[in-house]
């Protein structure tokens, strides 16, 4: 009678092993990994490629770096501008449509293109208010991320004015995403904080009426989001208080403003 091995005290836990008779064989067409070279020309190969939102992350870092390397620009109509700006419209072009949000399509947050997004709009910021016609002195308060940067007044919105408007409203419109904002990265504190002095400086121009609904509401959507971060971080703390100081002086002002003018053109009885 042949004899069986002893089973180990593995096989007494779990049983024989089950060997499958069809094993899975190693693929003969692994894809051919992509450099970064890859994702820079991508829309010069010939065939659609599917990056990861991590990768449009980087690339987006890639443009934040160009910036933080450029010498001072001279001008707006500096040929260094012109060329940053067209690497961030680039960006924005040829996002394919499951990235051009920073939910998936089942409503999910998408970390990596919600930093891609935010780091955009920053940097549009960052590039095109030292030449709008922002004035900056009513926010001059506003220094816990940044010095204060003097940007003198304009009587018209030029260009560089509307690109800094855009990116300063997307900026907000992220903070209305049904998702927790602490689970965002804390550099979001000094992308809000960027966002409210726009915000800011466009509340307080004269010919801004009082009662812009728009604007005031997305003043109240980034302190918001500044104090939900303020559970956390110190930094959002300290931006909350300096933003809604700023805000309250505006406001006050404004509202002062409004009824100098009700006084001095009393309604017909």
């Amino acid at each position: 009678m042949a004899s069986t091995a002893p089973l180990s005290p593995l096989q007494r836990c779990t049983g024989p092993a089950v060997v499958s008779p069809s094993p899975l064989q190693p693929c003969t067409k692994i894809p051919i990994p992509l450099h970064l070279e890859d994702l820079e020309d991508r829309d010069f190969a010939d065939e659609e490629r599917q990056f990861s939102s991590f990768a449009y992350r980087i690339l987006c870092g890639r443009n934040l770096g160009r910036f933080m390397r450029t010498p001072p620009i001279l001008g707006p109509d500096d040929e260094n501008l012109a060329r940053l700006e067209a690497h961030l419209t680039n960006w924005r072009l040829h996002l394919p449509p499951s990235k051009r949000d920073a939910l998936t399509s089942d409503g999910r947050l998408d970390e990596m293109m919600f930093q891609a997004h935010m780091m955009m709009h920053a940097t549009s910021i960052l590039l095109h208010q030292p030449h709008s016609q922002l004035d900056t002195a009513p926010t001059q308060a506003i220094n816990s991320c940044a010095p204060h940067q003097l940007v003198a007044r304009g009587d018209l919105f030029n260009s560089h004015t509307k690109h800094v408007v855009a990116a300063a409203g997307a900026i907000s419109t992220l903070v209305t995403h049904r998702v927790s904002l602490l689970s965002h990265t804390h550099f979001f504190t000094c992308v809000l904080t960027l966002s409210s002095i726009v915000h800011l400086s466009r509340w307080a121009l004269c010919f801004v009426p009082f009662g812009d609904d728009d604007l005031r509401q997305q003043v109240r959507l980034n302190i918001g989001a500044l104090n939900r971060l303020a559970a956390v971080w110190t930094a959002a703390d300290r931006a909350r208080g300096q933003v809604k100081a700023v805000a309250h002086d505006i406001y006050t002002a404004k509202k002062q403003q409004r009824l100098n003018s009700e006084v001095s053109c009393p309604l017909p009885c």
